[in-house]
């Protein structure tokens, strides 16, 4: 049998979202420009919750760096990471285990990319473009909450499309 998804578009052409505290939303032509002069932890997020297995498709530029996707209790994904640009950061979202992928986070200013984030039972999977960046492996049966996209240190993210997958396990 084939698995069924459930999709929520947060950003696109349907809004269904909430604005932190920390940060602005506002639309240029069809696109979403969020923006902050938070550290960091400024982000849109969707309302619904969403747990283990599910996938975050954004289209999304930044420009100057950090694009960050939040998800489950704690969990970040960090393209344009501040301290190091090329690494990519992906912070485990049970544990907030911090782990760096050297030369997989690099993002150029104002160019848009297409990132998925995919979340199973076992490993958390980051694609850009089509090319796997980088994945960490363990114990996600746990993780659950909402999905969130934002800048940080000042930065602006330009935002085509932000969704969720709520994907449900194949029945043998």
């Amino acid at each position: 049998a084939s698995a069924a998804a459930d999709v929520e578009l947060v950003l696109g052409e349907e809004e269904n979202y909430v604005i932190d505290t920390n940060c602005e939303l506002t639309r240029r032509g069809g696109d979403y420009v969020i923006t902050s002069e938070a550290f960091d932890g400024a982000y849109v997020a969707g309302k619904r919750v969403f747990k283990t297995p599910f996938r975050i498709l954004a289209r999304a530029e930044t420009d100057s760096e950090n694009i960050r996707l939040y998800f489950g209790q704690r969990g970040i994904v960090v393209l344009g990471w501040e301290v190091r640009p090329g690494e990519l950061r992906i912070v485990e979202p049970v544990d907030r285990n911090q782990n760096g992928f050297p030369d997989a986070g690099f993002i150029k200013p104002n160019r848009m990319y297409d990132i998925e984030i995919h979340v199973t039972e076992e490993a958390i999977t980051v694609t850009v473009d089509g090319e796997k960046r980088g994945e960490v492996r363990g114990n996600y049966s746990d993780a659950e909450g909402r999905i969130g996209i934002g800048p940080a240190r000042g930065s602006v993210v330009t935002v085509e499309y932000f969704k969720g997958i709520q994907e449900q396990i194949p029945i043998p």
